[in-house]
């Protein structure tokens, strides 16, 4: 803790459950469709659905919400369907891989309802 901000070790229902009106909201979730075994238990499709959920319900309480996933088809309908978030396609440099040839850039996802100019 240090000057107003906080980090929290918890699950991420918990954490987002402490967010108020105005703040700004980054999430980065064990991407789809790639190693989720960050814990005990895996980073489900439900569990992309909950917090795709919960920042709708954020995005609703005029939070600026920014979020970072795989570039999958899944992520792509789960956020869409929303309408409230703008889906940007990104590459991303990736420079940790056991061979060489797997280092490079991948597509990823940014999901925001913050207004990118």
């Amino acid at each position: 803790w240090r000057d107003g901000n906080y980090i929290f070790a918890m699950d991420f229902r918990e954490t987002l459950k402490r967010v108020k009106s105005g703040d700004l909201v980054y999430c980065d979730p064990p991407y789809h469709g790639g190693f989720t075994a960050y814990t005990a238990q895996d980073f489900t499709e439900q569990d992309h659905a909950d917090l795709a959920r919960i920042c709708v319900e954020l995005a609703g309480k005029d939070c600026h919400v920014l979020v970072s996933n795989s570039d999958t088809d899944f992520i792509k309908q789960l956020w869409g369907k929303y309408g409230c978030f703008d889906i940007h396609e990104v590459e991303a440099p990736r420079s940790i891989s056991c061979k060489g040839s797997g280092r490079g850039k991948v597509k990823e996802l940014i999901i925001t309802n913050v207004r990118i100019r």
